[in-house]
This record gives structure tokens, sequence and C-alpha cells, in this order.
């Protein structure tokens, strides 16, 4: 009887390691599939759908706290509340100021390996985004001052990061953005802060050199004009020169040009950014085991976007692309990952030889009473290889793409449009905004794509600038309804 008891239970042990390793795994799934899922409606204009998909999820886990706080702050951000966004993305910053003030030689392996238990902290770029998403959000609310804060904020904030992974051995080549520097660039131009536009020009173009070179992110064209036109708007003579020789083409327009007109810079977000898998080497053992180590990798960014356009003032406008969020992602990871593959390795190696000791023993083991306890030891260092997998957490409802275009404009009311397209031409999203400029005003324009939704949902509609809200009186008053948005 005794004998039977034991062989049962050494039947459980067998099955429970499955079990263990099955519950496990579908609980990690689950959450990251409906986290996959609030992505994609914020891809595709569905944000009522995104944001009660968050809902669900938000509170779940203390451990995810900023990444619910992020993807809470983008959805307020596409729903057109800017000012709720923004205090979000303040507690945003809260917390990672929080994570960074203490020592990270500990965190560094939790920011590229896993572990899970550990809070999410964001990978630098991701970190980043959170000073750009509120300066997109001044922008929409044509507060230029804070725009231009935010903005400069953000390679200062990633030179201190910089500085923190220098401190433990760990380069990356993404050491500034350049893109950050050129907004904050358009952003001071239209302020009238000539010299510090340029100077910004100046720094965005050398960055772009870098970002080409280690990122595949080259420089758009118009930064080209806005180096020389900053330049002879600030009066520096041998500046202006050097970029005219520079760019013999460039034909900056005359300050009685600029004077007589307004500018509309249109900014736009497309697509989703790549989510992480976890990946893994597998070295074989001679006694049929294996080595397993686990690390994190970026996949493939999703977008159907292969043209913007803008229409505007009777001409069609190329919108260009000035950053690549996706590439970015996937080789600062990788440049990380490859220098931290040795904290890997020695998690791998603890459990590799934890599992061979409970296998020999379970082997030469002279009671079935040992082996059901070698078994159980097994099962508990199973499901804590479970936890060594790469740690694929991020901020899933970033954009893949941001593009940029810079048009002047007469005075007056104007209409513009912008077109999204596919592959082959087809045009999948149209959004139309009529606003009111005056010469000598600059204009920005934040827009994001919204993409047909796999399951057929419906778009929200995409949010309006608040600087361009026209008092209700006033629009009776000239006999006409303004159309902010229209489908």
């Amino acid at each position: 009887m005794v004998r039977t008891t034991i062989s049962f239970s050494l039947r459980q042990a067998g099955l429970l390691s499955v079990l263990l390793a099955f519950f496990m795994l579908q609980a990690c799934a689950t959450h990251a599939q409906l986290r996959g899922r609030m992505a994609t409606d914020v891809r595709c204009g569905a944000y009522k759908s995104a944001d009660k998909r968050l809902a669900e999820l938000e509170g779940q886990s203390s451990k995810d706290v900023l990444m619910d706080v992020l993807d809470r702050a983008m959805i307020t951000h596409l729903e057109g509340r800017y000012a709720d966004s923004n205090q979000l993305l303040e507690r945003g910053k809260e917390l990672i100021e929080n994570y960074f003030t203490k020592d990270i030689s500990d965190e560094l392996a939790a920011i590229a390996w896993n572990d899970t238990e550990r809070a999410w902290q964001g990978e630098e770029f991701e970190r980043i985004m959170v000073n750009l998403l509120a300066a997109f959000n001044y922008l929409q609310m044509g507060d230029l001052e804070n725009a231009a804060v935010e903005a400069r904020q953000i390679n200062q904030r990633l030179q201190v990061y910089t500085d923190k992974l220098k401190k433990y051995k760990v380069k990356t080549s993404y050491v500034q953005d350049p893109f950050a520097q050129y907004l904050a660039g358009m952003i001071q131009e239209a302020n009238g802060e000539y010299g510090d536009a340029f100077i910004s020009y100046r720094d965005a173009w050398e960055g772009y050199e870098q970002t080409a070179r280690d990122f595949g992110i080259p420089a758009p064209s118009s930064l080209r004009e806005a180096l020389v036109r900053a330049a002879e708007l600030s009066e520096n003579t041998e500046e202006a020169a050097k970029y005219r020789s520079m760019f013999p083409e460039i034909k900056p327009p005359s300050q009685k040009f600029l004077k007589s007109h307004g500018r509309l810079v249109l900014v736009t977000s497309s697509g989703g950014i790549a989510r992480k898998y976890s990946a893994k080497w597998i070295i074989p053992d001679p006694e049929l085991d294996t080595f397993v180590i686990y690390y994190p990798k970026y996949g493939k960014g999703t977008s159907r976007t292969r043209r913007i356009e803008l229409k505007v003032g009777g001409k069609t406008h190329k919108v260009e692309v000035a950053h690549n969020l996706t590439a970015l992602a996937r080789k600062s990871l990788d440049e990380k990952s490859g220098q931290l593959k040795a904290r890997a390795v020695a998690k791998a190696i603890a459990m590799y030889a934890a599992k061979k000791v409970t296998k020999t023993v379970a082997k030469h083991a002279k009671s079935e009473a040992t082996q059901v306890v070698s078994i159980l030891a097994n099962v508990a260092l199973n499901v804590a290889e479970l936890a060594l997998q790469a740690d694929t957490r991020s901020w899933m409802t970033l954009p893949d793409k941001l593009g940029v275009s810079s048009v002047y404009l007469k005075p007056g009311r104007h209409t513009a449009v912008v077109y999204f397209s596919a592959e082959g031409g087809l045009v999948f999203d149209r959004q139309v905004v009529t606003f009111d400029i005056k010469a000598g005003e600059t204009r920005f324009l934040v827009l994001r794509s919204r993409e047909p939704h796999p399951d057929g949902k419906q778009a929200d509609p995409a949010p309006k600038p608040l600087w361009n809200i026209v008092p209700q009186a006033q629009q009776l008053g000239a006999g006409a309804t303004l159309s902010l948005l229209s489908d």
C-alpha cells in the first residue's frame, strides 16, 4: 500500500512541473495579449476601445505602474486631452526619477535581461519619449514656450542616462536625439530666437550624421534649409556662408517673404513600434541536456504607412521621415544586450548547475521518497527557469516613425488635408484641419495615422489642436461653422 502511494506521488510530481509551467506561461501570455490588443487599438485609432482595455490592465501589477501611466498618457493625448496627458507624463517623470536616484548597477540587468519581478523602467529611448510626448501636447495647446523646454530637456536627460551606463562600462550609440534638437530649433525659430534656433539646427544636423551611420536614420532634407535660414536670420554670416556652400541647391526665402507669410509645421506619427520578444541561445550538453540563455529582442515595427502627403495652399507637400523609433529601439537594445550577456550567462549557469544536481540525485536515489523530493526540487527550478525568460515589457503604444513637413502660407484661413497611404498608393486615412494663420506666425500640428483595424472597428475622430479653437460667437458672426476636423 505504501509503495503504491509513493508511485502515485512520483506521477504527481512529474505532472506538477508541466502544470505549473503551463499556468505560468498562460498568465504571462494573457497579460501580454491584452496589452498587445490595446496597442493595436491605438495604432488603428480605436481610442475608446484602447481606453477600456487599459482599464482592465491598470493596477494588476505594482511592477508595471510606469508602463500603465505612459500608455494612459498616450491614449489621453490621442483623445485630445492634452493637459490630462501632461499630468500623467509628470507622474511618469517622477517614477523614472525615483528609479534612477539609486545605484543602477543591479538595475542594468533588469533593463536588458529579465527580472519581471522588478519594476519596469523602460529603455533609454522610452524614457526620452516622455518628454517628446509632453512637447507634442504643448504644441497642440499652442504653448510654444513649454514645448521648447520639453524638447531641450530630451538631450539633457539622455546625457544623464548615458553617463550612468558608462559608469558601469555599458556603451551605447544613442547619445543624442537629433529629432528633438530639430523640433527645439523649429520652436525657437517660431519664438524669434534665431541664434538658439541655429545652434539647435546645427546640433541636429551633426546628430543626424551619427544616427544615419549607426541607426539608419538620416536627416530630413528640410533641415538643410532650416540651417541656412536660421544662420542668416541670426546674422551669423560665417556660418551662413558655410552652409550655403555645403547646400548650394538651397535657396532660403527672404526676410521680407518670411515676415509676410505664416508657416505650418506638421509632425506626424505612424504605425506601431516593434514589440519585444524573448529570444534564446541553446547550448547542447553531452548528456543531452540543454544550457539556455534568454535575452530580449525587438521584432519589426507595424505600419501600413508608405507615404504621407500634406495638401494645403493649393500645393501638395511630401512629409519626410524624421525619426525611426523601431530602428533606434532594435539597434540600441542589441548594443546593450551584447554587453550584458555575462549577467544572463551567470544566471543560466546557476540554474543549469542546480538542475544537474537534482537530476543526478533523482537518478541515483535509493528510495522513491528521495526521488519525489528531487523531482519536486526540479519542479521549483523549472518554474524559476521560466522567470529567467527575457523581460519583454515595453511601451507598446509608441509609433513606428515620426515625420515632418514645413510649409509657408499666405495669411488667412486654410484647409490642410493629410493623406496617409499604404503600398500601391492606397489612401487608408485622411485627416482635415481648417485653421487661420497670421503673417510671421508659426503653427504646429501633430497628427497620428489611423490604420484599418483587423477586427473592423471604426476609428475615432482624430484630435483637434486647442490653438485652433475659435469662439462660437466669432464663428456665427462670420456666417459659417469652422470645421476643425472631419473624417
